[in-house]
């Protein structure tokens, strides 16, 4: 919504939390053959958009929902419309082509700790990983078929030469989380701190209690964690149930606390366009010493979220590239 054009105006401040325009694979920009892959699926004629689309309007309730069902494995991203979006995401960013908002954003302090590597990575994987289960996942991350030198550059970075599965497993967690998330979040709020508005950068550290005892104990702050507490869920008087556990007394007077704490800072920001308040830790304001508010029972500041890894996915990973591209042509 911060990059389109036809959005200007309609919002005066902008939240992303653990999701931004930089997520890598979030864009596509072909779309015809992921069209023509649904087509085959619901047995159209995938001649063209409109032999497509003219097909799919005609499926029955039943039809759609088998179609649904069978079409799991197919990757619907974002595409440039040239109407909603007229250039692609990283493009509007990099010229700040931007409405010029106050933006707050931030991640997890494991964003790929237990709900997407269910999803991803090989049965078992919370046991422990070897390097070719790790890389089996890396397709995910980076999707080209000539990604995969990068893959081997990140899965080195980050694996190294360990053979303990446990080590691995857990370097393929903070890798996952970097790549689709923390990097990414870090580059928007780059770019948006660049137009000249205030932006405002965390990490959140603290997984409900209720979700934390029913996971493996290396699991940290995961991908949604902070929704509970945003929300204040802790204080609705509903039978709302989490994976089998009513949510109705199960949070802790920590996290009472800790819920009442980032509720102030959110409706703070959404008020004036500054999170900052009477009672609350200072939350600087994210400019060159890139500093950032960590949230968890207790708040405090840092700089350089990310920092060597930051460098390694943004810029040692691009001129290692270039130095083997250099080589082969040799």
């Amino acid at each position: 919504m911060a990059l389109s054009p036809l959005s200007s105006g309609l919002f005066h401040r902008a939240i992303a939390q653990s999701g931004t325009a930089m997520i890598s694979g979030l864009f596509n920009p072909n779309y015809f053959p992921m069209a023509q892959t649904l087509g085959n699926i619901s047995g159209c004629d995938i001649t063209t958009s409109k032999t497509i689309v003219d097909c799919l309007m005609q499926l029955t309730e039943e039809e759609m929902q088998k179609l649904v069902e069978e079409a799991l494995t197919v990757q619907f991203m974002v595409t440039n419309d040239g109407h909603f979006l007229t250039k692609t995401m990283e493009e509007s960013l990099q010229n700040h082509e931007i409405h010029k908002v106050p933006f707050m954003t931030g991640v997890m302090n494991q964003e790929c700790g237990w709900l997407l590597p269910n999803l991803l990575a090989p049965p078992g994987w919370e046991e422990g990983m070897d390097r070719d289960q790790v890389l089996s996942i890396m397709p995910f991350l980076y999707h080209k078929p000539s990604d995969k030198r990068i893959q081997e550059l990140v899965a080195d970075e980050y694996l190294g030469t360990s053979e303990d599965r446990q080590a691995i497993r857990d370097s393929a967690v903070e890798m996952m989380g970097d790549v689709m998330f923390t990097i990414p979040a870090i580059q928007t709020a780059n770019f948006h701190r660049d137009t000249g508005v205030p932006v405002y950068l965390y990490e959140f550290q603290e997984a409900p209690s209720v979700l934390r005892k029913k996971r493996p104990s290396f699991v940290k702050s995961d991908h949604g964690d902070e929704i509970m507490f945003v929300f204040g869920f802790c204080f609705a008087d509903l039978n709302v149930t989490i994976e089998g556990d009513t949510m109705k007394g199960m949070c802790t007077e920590e996290e009472h606390e800790l819920s009442r704490t980032v509720m102030a800072y959110w409706a703070n920001f959404a008020r004036t366009g500054s999170p900052n308040g009477a009672g609350l830790v200072d939350w600087p304001r994210y400019g060159p010493e890139e500093e950032f508010l960590c949230l968890g029972m207790k708040q405090q500041t840092g700089k350089r979220l990310k920092g060597e890894r930051y460098v390694f996915l943004t810029r040692t990973l691009q001129e290692k590239m270039r130095t083997q591209e250099k080589h082969s042509e040799l």
